[in-house]
């Protein structure tokens, strides 16, 4: 190795010809965006359907802001998992 100069892990022979857009954590592919969009929308489906299970677990809300927040968080999963479908759709990411 010559001096002031490290070596890279990937095919090029030194750091200073790679860039970080080359490289990734441990060797792994970075995620594309049709697999963030697919665990964005299971997040959303695991969300809803979790749901009455935490409400059989926690009770009914003993508050009018508990309410909310439950009704809320609820909405939003249901609302995310229906436009992220459709934008997987729309856009062929099956």
């Amino acid at each position: 190795m010559e001096s002031g100069k490290e070596e890279c892990s990937c095919e090029h022979a030194t750091k200073e010809e790679c860039s970080d857009e080359q490289h990734t954590t441990n060797g792994e592919e970075p995620l594309s965006t049709r697999e963030i969009l697919g665990w964005m929308e299971l997040s959303c489906w695991t969300t809803v359907a979790l749901a009455p299970f935490l409400y059989w677990v926690n009770g009914p809300a003993v508050s009018t802001d508990q309410f909310v927040v439950r009704t809320i968080l609820v909405t939003v999963a249901v609302v995310g998992g229906i436009v992220l479908r459709g934008v997987r759709w729309h856009t062929g990411a099956e």
